[in-house]
């Protein structure tokens, strides 16, 4: 996934930069976790009051970008396994019956 590896690469050089110092710590609001209900902040391992310059938002904007894609992948997977030809291929697949009123028999 090429975004994916974008994401990743982009974090790796920002990491490089400060020879894998940084950390970034996430809280969210709300009982989702998007991108709109984060915060990212960053500090140096080593000295968590230097100043990282830009890093931490092109951290911040990175682990932002991350969350939107990984939100969209669970999406789909929720939108596949929730259609309606899923359900009926795992209705059929485990052989499950119903009565007239939607029970299972």
């Amino acid at each position: 996934d090429l975004e994916l590896h974008r994401i990743a690469k982009g974090l790796q050089d920002i990491q490089r930069k400060f020879f894998y110092k940084l950390a970034a710590k996430i809280t969210t609001r709300g009982s989702y976790c998007h991108s709109a209900c984060m915060h990212v902040s960053v500090e140096h391992l080593d000295d968590p009051y230097r100043d990282v310059g830009e890093a931490e938002d092109e951290v911040q904007t990175l682990l932002l970008d991350f969350a939107d894609w990984i939100y969209a992948r669970l999406e789909e997977e929720y939108e596949y396994r929730t259609s309606d030809e899923q359900v009926e291929e795992n209705i059929r697949a485990n052989e499950y019956e119903f009565d007239e009123d939607g029970d299972m028999v």
